[in-house]
């Protein structure tokens, strides 16, 4: 039991087979690496019952990071991928993170991200008893905006406030793709930023790409 690793402040390169963590007091995998260093999982990634995050890339400052098949389990009131205010580049194969429907909790946080940074979840995954699904700027908060281009390549995100928490987010200011995902749970768009279009793989109410209620389809948007 415990944290599978916490690595920071040093200039490393990491190759791991596969990696498992259960019952971690903090969170499960803590990492904080600067450019020119990398870490990747061959296999999969299995971390369950962990009292902060799932995977922490917070602290990271141009690290990269990859992935194949990765498990949250258990999640509480923490992020199962917790890029909020980080520079990191991520590649996942796919990443499903199961809550227990704790206040706060986020399956994915990239608030606040820098430097246009590629994070790529290619299989995209499930994500399911959070209090919000995916946060892109949390909520407008200062210094929350964005900048990443995210893809998560389908499967399904839920929250229990929010599935997707967007405001905050800067028209031009990356790009935030997500496929085929089915969404169940609120969007907080609340405010429309000039210049923002609002996508999805098939259109949604009028279709216009107004708001995340009138979303265009993906093949009207590249007509």
């Amino acid at each position: 039991g415990g944290a599978a690793a916490t690595v920071g402040g040093v200039a490393t390169d990491i190759t791991l087979s596969s990696l498992a963590s259960s019952g971690a007091a903090g969170d499960a995998l803590s990492l904080a690496l600067g450019a020119g260093s990398s870490f990747t999982v061959t296999g999969a990634t299995t971390l369950s019952g962990m009292g902060g995050n799932g995977i922490d890339l917070s602290g990271s400052t141009g690290g990269s990071f990859s992935f194949g098949d990765v498990d949250v389990t258990g999640l509480g009131s923490g992020t199962g991928l917790n890029l909020a205010g980080g520079d990191a580049t991520v590649t996942m194969a796919s990443l499903d993170v199961t809550g227990t429907d704790a206040a706060g909790s986020r399956g994915i946080d990239i608030s606040g991200t820098q430097n246009g940074r590629t994070v790529t979840i290619t299989n995209g995954g499930t994500i399911s008893g959070v209090d919000t699904g995916i946060v892109l700027g949390s909520n407008g908060a200062a210094g929350a905006a964005p900048s990443a281009n995210f893809t998560f390549g389908g499967g399904s995100v839920s929250g229990n406030t929010y599935a997707l928490d967007g405001i905050g987010v800067v028209a031009g200011n990356g790009s935030y793709a997500f496929g085929s995902t089915a969404f169940t749970g609120g969007f907080n768009f609340a405010v429309r930023p000039p210049n923002n279009y609002y996508v999805a793989a098939t259109p949604t109410g009028t279709g216009d790409g107004s708001s995340a209620d009138n979303r265009a389809s993906t093949a009207h948007a590249l007509a």
